[in-house]
């Protein structure tokens, strides 16, 4: 049912994240005054259109899709929404990896995709969450976000952050290595989401924010995009400001104060297959060197990822790709 060996092999089968059900949220969610519920009605109504849209171009490109179950989230903050589905599960060949949740309020995001994990006997799921420093350290913790598959390689962020923690990533090798000991761990100099800095277009071209990479990739072709986190994290919130409520903002994105803005957007990318990659937003200088290798570009046109701060990569997460595992260096 599940196999998933790549970033870029042909995409047969994925899950896709969701905000439906709006009057429910509207009603439950207390994390903004009543005086801005309209503007979060608007956002949530935008956010619902770009996931119409992710579903119909994914459906155009003959791709099935699963979508995350909203629930009943109560008075919680904003991520537990299951939007950005990439975060919580990892899959690598046939075997789902559900890591700890970082928050309490995330544990219900981990179960949106019951109805589709819950038939297979593959999921490997570590139940609780990671509520405070001390159980950081010995949790398993460690957002699927931080990892890209590459055949018989797997790439990791090298520097544990907020999104994990040093004890999960080991525990999640060892789940791995015991099933394909052939398999081979490279960590890459981030901090951050890696998919926020890094987009495997296909076996020798890569996108990349980042200066330094494994010598591995040494003689793929590289189209680099600049990126400096401070200066981005100033014009990500001042377009936030701008376009959304003040108030809005701030109560609703009270953890993005102590959180980086990690996702370069013009690489935060879907590949269907290795000539064709979706994209949330058009990126000229990426789109014209991606067409110099014959890559088509496909640009949805997202609206909300600036106030999410996720991209299309963030919300989508691949349950198959169409082909087994290769050495690719």
């Amino acid at each position: 049912m599940f196999n998933v060996f790549s970033e870029f092999q042909p995409l047969t089968y994925v899950a896709v994240g969701n905000i439906n059900n709006n009057s429910e949220l509207l009603s439950n969610l207390n994390v903004v005054g009543n005086a801005h519920k309209k503007d979060l009605e608007i956002l949530f109504n935008q956010t619902r259109e770009d996931f119409n849209i992710i579903k119909q171009a994914l459906t155009y490109a003959g791709v099935t899709i699963e979508e995350s179950n909203t629930y009943n989230i109560g008075h919680t903050p904003a991520q537990s929404l299951p939007i950005a589905i990439r975060d919580w599960f990892f899959i690598y060949g046939e075997d789902v990896i559900i890591p700890h949740q970082h928050f309490p309020w995330h544990q219900m995001r981990s179960r949106s995709l019951d109805h589709v994990f819950d038939q297979s006997k593959k999921v490997t799921r570590w139940f609780g969450e990671v509520s405070s420093e001390i159980s950081k350290v010995n949790s398993v913790f460690y957002d699927g976000a931080n990892f890209l598959r590459c055949g018989k390689h797997i790439f990791h962020s090298a520097k544990v952050s907020s999104f994990g923690c040093e004890h999960g990533l080991n525990v999640i090798k060892s789940h791995i290595l015991e099933r394909r000991p052939d398999t081979s761990f490279i960590p890459v100099d981030t901090n951050d989401h890696l998919d926020g800095a890094l987009f495997l277009v296909r076996p020798g071209l890569l996108i990349t924010s980042l200066k330094n990479l494994p010598d591995c990739f040494d003689s793929w072709d590289k189209i680099f995009v600049e990126y400096d986190s401070h200066k981005f994290t100033k014009q990500h919130e001042d377009l936030r400001y701008a376009k959304y409520h003040p108030m809005l903002v701030k109560q609703w994105h009270w953890y993005q104060q102590t959180n980086p803005q990690e996702t370069a957007f013009s690489l935060n990318a879907l590949s269907i297959d290795e000539n064709t990659v979706m994209f949330p937003g058009y990126d000229k200088e990426v789109f014209t060197q991606l067409a110099k290798h014959n890559v088509e570009c496909i640009n949805l046109n997202l609206k909300t990822c600036y106030f999410w701060d996720n991209g299309l990569h963030c919300f989508t997460n691949e349950l198959h790709r169409r082909g087994d595992i290769e050495n690719y260096f």
